[in-house]
């Protein structure tokens, strides 16, 4: 009887042990699943409104598809800088990151060891040409741009009169593409002067300078296509200073609210806009798939539109820019 007991005993201890294993790994699981999360790094540019609405977009799609999303900034467009975040990113391991290149050469040995540490890149906004070392990337149609750009100029001034273009750092390939769409497009319209490109190397004052420098050269100036953010700021400043508001016609590219403004201010004649927060969303599901094993595209890519007064205030929010704190 003494032993039948103890074997009864026996079995409701180790059913017990059983269920509190179970009940333990079940917690554990949980937990480990909660720890799991897939971890994203976004390596973008500091101070420009572009990105930030991209980082915006991406940390609430990723909130939607339960992935942490870490921001790292870049204080420049340079090679160096980029090279030296995305070294610093890798030795934290991340499953995946997320980054426009500054260069689509000069990136590649960075891009080489991140692959052979095994972590997949998701690339936005700029290109690079190994694309062997990417999952995918996000892109607008930049010549697609360019000729739109040079149509709603055309329209502006009546198809006739003398052009540049305000161009941003010589070898980009996404504002350099925007140059060439310029170009082949404005060629249709024969009573037309495309005086040629100047860059300002992103800066607003070198953007001053040039525009002021062909104010002088060109009295006649009837306008201008200009490629990048800080170069549409620095023209209406410029166009300000030198009383020419609404005189010299320009095309703007981006919608930060300074620009938006110009545009119902009539200092600029038509906005270029592109869904940045698109590439955003877009940027952070391809990465989410990539971790998971799931299918990718090689190529996504958003949407361009031409604002002007009578389209702005009807303008979707996609196309709008974040500048400070994301809404």
């Amino acid at each position: 009887m003494q032993h039948k007991t103890h074997h009864r005993l026996f079995i409701t201890v180790s059913i017990l042990l059983i269920i509190a294993s179970v009940l333990l790994s079940a917690c554990g699981g949980a937990a480990q699943q909660k720890d799991d999360k897939i971890k994203i790094v976004l390596a973008r540019v500091t101070g420009d409104p572009f990105y930030k609405t991209v980082e915006c977009a991406a940390l609430a799609e990723a909130a939607k598809l339960g992935a942490d999303l870490e921001v790292q900034g870049m204080a420049n467009f340079e090679i160096a800088e980029q090279t030296r975040v995305l070294d610093a990113i890798l030795q934290t391991k991340p499953d995946v990151i997320i980054t426009a290149p500054v260069d689509a050469d000069g990136m590649i040995p960075a891009f080489q060891r991140l692959k052979e540490a095994g972590i997949p890149v998701v690339i936005f906004d700029t290109t690079l040409n190994d694309k062997s070392l990417i999952v995918t990337e996000v892109v607008t149609d930049n010549f697609d741009q360019g000729k739109m750009a040079a149509d709603s100029l055309a329209k502006e001034i009546g198809e006739t009169g003398k052009v540049f273009v305000l161009n941003t750092v010589a070898g980009l390939p996404t504002t350099d593409a925007e140059q060439q769409g310029f170009e082949e497009q404005i060629k249709n319209y024969p009573n037309i002067e495309y005086l040629g490109a100047e860059f300002n190397n992103n800066d607003q004052n070198r953007a001053v300078e040039i525009i002021n420098a062909m104010l002088t050269a060109h009295p006649d100036l009837a306008g201008f296509f200009a490629t990048n953010t800080f170069g549409s700021q620095a023209a209406a400043a410029a166009l300000r200073a030198a009383g020419k508001e609404g005189q010299v016609k320009i095309i703007a590219y981006d919608t930060t609210e300074e620009i938006i403004q110009g545009l119902k201010d009539g200092i600029f004649s038509a906005v270029l806009a592109y869904e940045a927060a698109k590439e955003g969303e877009l940027a952070v599901q391809a990465a989410v798939k990539a971790v998971k094993g799931e299918a990718v595209d090689k190529i996504y890519k958003v949407g361009n539109k031409i604002l002007t007064v009578d389209n702005v205030d009807n303008a979707e929010n996609l196309y709008l820019r974040y500048v400070n704190e994301c809404k």
